[in-house]
């Protein structure tokens, strides 16, 4: 990749660890207030006269008073945030038309496929917004079976799953492919028998961005369409995100198999002591989803 190559940097350096926070200069902070609330759905964290504070995302966003430090409006620097689908850009426009804000800048899409817009504010701000690009799910073909077993090896430490006593290899498993543009971005595994149908993987890469979703949204559609009508899947104690993003989509836990990773690494030795968010990888569970809206 183009930014591989290292680059000499000052011992003395700020580490920048990521945005923290994002302040807009208001004349009112009372009615900014409501305004982000109705945006993002979120009550404050902090409401004081001059000062109000909000939780979105991993960071802060805060509403000060404006003063001759601080004027309300655009100044050159601009604060975006991402959307998670591209068609809630059009939705995002509209909803600041419709409470006094209008369009500043844009659309416009750049060399990386992502859509991007800024919109003023009542009060003389510009948000921007960075909508993705579009992602296809396609059935996978023959010539994305290298690609694949690629992605095993660099998400799973190798061309094998191992669980629940199971053992299901890159070559025998049907698979979704997501793509943007000419780029392969995520894909999805699975095996069927009989009127079931099992996620074996998912890979979304970048993450965050509904490559996911819209993966496991076409899987489902595809498995109802051939019959079946019981999902199931398995994942690890640590995997947070993905039991947010199946619980979110119907799926309910219905079995917990505790050690059952530490046991499956004797046969996969790749399996990492320590997984997502720096939980030790140890249980696996079972989540299940009856497509005709039954109980799991």
């Amino acid at each position: 990749m183009a930014h591989e190559r290292s680059h000499p940097v000052d011992a003395a350096a700020i580490r920048i660890r990521g945005w923290a926070d994002v302040t807009y200069f208001v004349p009112d902070v009372r009615a900014a207030r409501d305004f982000v609330s109705q945006l993002t759905g979120r009550a404050p964290l902090l409401d004081e006269v001059n000062l109000c504070q909000f939780a979105v995302g991993d960071g802060r966003l805060t509403l000060h008073r404006a003063d001759p430090q601080g004027p309300a409006g655009v100044a050159g620097q601009v604060a975006y945030w991402r959307l998670g689908e591209v068609d809630a850009l059009a939705t995002a426009i509209e909803w600041f038309e419709t409470r006094g804000g209008h369009r500043y800048r844009g659309p416009m899409t750049g060399p990386d496929g992502w859509t991007v817009c800024q919109v003023r504010d009542p009060f003389g701000n510009a948000w921007g917004f960075l909508a993705p690009a579009p992602v296809d799910v396609r059935g996978a073909q023959a010539e994305d079976r290298p690609w694949l077993a690629d992605l095993w090896r660099r998400a799973w430490g190798g061309e094998t799953q191992e669980y629940q006593g199971t053992h299901h290899h890159v070559t025998q498993v049907d698979a979704l492919v997501a793509w943007r543009g000419e780029a392969r971005v995520g894909a999805a595994t699975f095996v069927v028998a009989g009127r079931t149908a099992e996620l074996v993987t998912l890979n979304a890469d970048p993450r965050g961005q509904g490559i996911g979703s819209r993966l496991l949204a076409r899987w489902e559609q595809d498995m109802a369409a051939r019959g079946v009508t019981r999902l199931t899947l398995t994942t690890t104690n640590d995997n947070l995100d993905a039991l947010a993003l199946y619980q979110r989509r119907g799926y309910r836990l219905v079995r917990l198999n505790p050690e059952a990773v530490m046991r499956a690494r004797i046969q996969k030795p790749s399996i990492p002591l320590t997984g997502e968010h720096g939980i030790p990888l140890r249980d696996e569970l079972v989540l299940a989803k009856h497509l005709g809206g039954a109980e799991a």
